[in-house]
C-alpha cells in the first residue's frame, strides 16, 4: 500500500481518481510553476540556507518518486532548482525530511483534493518552536487534466519567504 493511502485512510477514496492514481500508481508528473519571493534581505537568506526553488514565472516541474517500505522520496526539479524530500508516515501524520529539517503534517482531503497542514518542526533534531520554524502549508485542487498544487513557506515574523505553485499532470 502506498504512502498517501496510509496516512489519508477512508478519505482516500474521496480524492479524484487523477489524485488516486497519482499517489498509488504514478512514480512522476510535470508542471509549470510560478515561484515568488519575499524581497527582502532577511528573506532572500533563508530562501538560500533552505534551497527553496528559485523564483520565475513558466518554470518547467519534474517530480519522480520512488518508494521503499512504506516511505518515499520526492525529487521535484523546479526550472533550474532541484528539491529532494523524504515522505514516511508516524501515527497517521505525514513526515517529511528536507536536509536538517523534519517536518509533521495533517494531511486531509478537501473536495477531491488534499490540504496539509503543519504541526510541528525539527531541525538536527531539535523541535523548533513555532516562533522559530518555517511554517509551510500546500493544497492540492483538483481540475480538468491533474491538479492545482500551491506551497507557502513563511516564518512568523517575516511573513510569506516563498511560495509556489502551478498545474500538475501525470505525463
Amino acid at each position: 500500500m502506498r504512502l498517501y493511502r496510509t496516512i489519508l485512510g477512508k478519505e482516500f477514496e474521496r480524492l479524484t481518481p487523477v489524485l488516486q492514481e497519482f499517489h498509488d500508481e504514478a512514480n512522476s508528473a510535470e508542471g509549470v510553476f510560478t515561484v515568488t519571493h519575499d524581497p527582502r534581505i532577511l528573506a532572500k537568506i533563508l530562501v538560500l540556507v533552505m534551497r527553496l526553488p528559485k523564483a520565475g514565472t513558466n518554470l518547467p516541474m519534474k517530480l519522480e518518486i520512488s518508494a521503499d517500505n512504506g516511505s518515499e522520496t520526492w525529487v521535484r526539479q523546479i526550472g533550474v532548482s532541484k528539491l529532494v524530500s523524504h515522505q514516511s508516515e508516524l501515527e497517521g501524520k505525514l513526515i517529511e525530511r528536507t536536509g536538517p529539517l523534519k517536518f509533521r503534517f495533517r494531511v486531509s482531503e478537501s473536495n477531491g483534493g488534499m490540504d496539509f497542514i503543519q504541526l510541528g518542526c525539527s531541525f538536527l533534531g531539535m523541535k523548533l518552536p513555532r516562533v522559530l520554524s518555517p511554517n509551510v502549508t500546500a493544497k492540492i485542487t483538483p481540475n480538468s487534466g491533474g491538479w492545482h498544487v500551491i506551497v507557502t513557506i513563511a516564518i512568523t515574523r517575516l511573513g510569506t519567504i516563498c511560495q509556489y505553485d502551478g498545474e500538475v499532470h501525470i505525463p
